[in-house]
């Protein structure tokens, strides 16, 4: 009997995405609302004055059954676009909304990142582990044009702030949101850059809902994108192929560009065997080369530069390994110093600085600055 009533008078449909409920008055026009408590008791209420026997747990437990359909906002939306036309790249002229300090290679990145995201959403074996960053004088619009990348349908999928962790109501975003973005990154400090960088790469969240009586898995769909006002965000000298950050100079952020033809696009390269969308070895050199530009200077790079060159085919060639070069620093700057033999490596790579093997311990090949 509760079905039947139900039947006669309301919609529900399950959204996969929210793990949330929804429903719709078959009398009324409004669209379908999110079922909370307050409507939960009254279609309780509307049941017993029906002489209708059933309680609110009843209710719940109906309502959260394959009794109610299933829907996926994000396969629904991509899987009604229309057909991409080949002709027009529409990605293309998204990108020409954004003027940056390397556009060449911020079109090459952005693509292959949107298909992720689209890919990210839909699939449930594939994960989008880059992040897509602004940076830029304030004001310029970097925030509203991330939010411009959502389509009328999914708007309530973007999420600006902070993503904590150790906070399960805001990692469970990851797998409700399309877009998450992040706002000033220069403001992180190097364990919570280390901790993104772990996050971003997770395609499962395992977390008990709020009411929930069981700790489930869940597909992480969120991809990230991320701005700042100033330049030096990256910590680290390697390992950043995982940000894709461009310098915006303009931003058109009240662009026309029809999204769902950028996104017809995006789905067809996603479809199409010739696309590659990941980043793999090769892109690894390309990436490192433009983040060059916002990497925080540190005084291990200050004084690496002051103390060494590149030798040319003509010089009289020393040979140091890491720990070598910690303690000649030392020598010159102060014994007191306290320095990561590891981060010196690591700027020594970053900086060019050849190497050779010598009886069998690599060696950079320097010549020590006179002064």
């Amino acid at each position: 009997m509760i079905e039947q009533y139900l039947n006669e008078r309301y919609s529900f449909k399950f959204n996969e995405i929210l793990n949330r409920t929804y429903y719709k008055d078959k009398e009324a026009k409004e669209k379908f609302l999110l079922l909370k408590d307050y409507k939960l008791n009254s279609i309780k209420r509307e049941l017993n004055n029906n002489s209708i026997p059933a309680t609110k747990s009843d209710l719940k437990c109906l309502l959260e059954s394959d009794y109610v359909t299933n829907q996926n906002p994000f396969k629904d939306y991509f899987k009604n676009l229309p057909k991409w036309d080949t002709k027009k790249d529409y990605i293309l002229e998204l990108c020409k909304t954004v003027k940056t300090t390397n556009d060449e290679d911020f079109y090459w990145a952005f693509k292959k990142w949107l298909v992720a995201t689209v890919a990210c959403s839909i699939e449930d074996d594939t994960t989008n582990q880059t992040v897509l960053i602004f940076t830029g004088k304030q004001g310029i619009g970097k925030t509203s044009w991330f939010q411009k990348l959502m389509p009328n349908n999914l708007k309530d999928y973007f999420y600006s702030g902070v993503i904590n962790p150790a906070n399960k109501d805001t990692t469970l975003l990851m797998s409700e949101k399309f877009i998450i973005n992040l706002d000033e990154l220069a403001a992180f400090n190097k364990k919570q850059i280390e901790a993104f960088k772990e996050m971003i790469t997770k395609s499962t969240i395992t977390e008990r809902r709020a009411y929930a009586h069981f700790t489930e898995d869940y597909i992480r769909r969120a991809s990230f994108v991320g701005s700042s006002n100033h330049n030096e965000i990256l910590m680290d000298v390697t390992g950043n192929r995982r940000f894709l950050c461009f310098e915006a100079t303009e931003i058109d952020y009240q662009h026309q560009i029809n999204l769902d033809l950028v996104y017809s696009q995006a789905i067809h390269l996603l479809k199409s065997k010739d696309f590659k969308y990941h980043f793999d070895k090769e892109d690894v050199l390309p990436l490192e080369e433009n983040n060059k530009m916002f990497i925080q200077s540190s005084e291990e790079v200050g004084w690496i530069e002051e103390l060494f060159t590149i030798p040319s085919d003509t010089d009289k060639v020393e040979y140091m390994n890491a720990t070598e070069i910690a303690d000649y620093i030392k020598s010159k700057k102060g014994t007191y110093l306290k320095i990561d033999v590891q981060q010196i490596g690591k700027i020594m790579t970053s900086k060019d600085f050849p190497r050779k093997k010598i009886k069998g311990s690599w060696k950079y090949m320097i010549i020590k600055n006179n002064g």
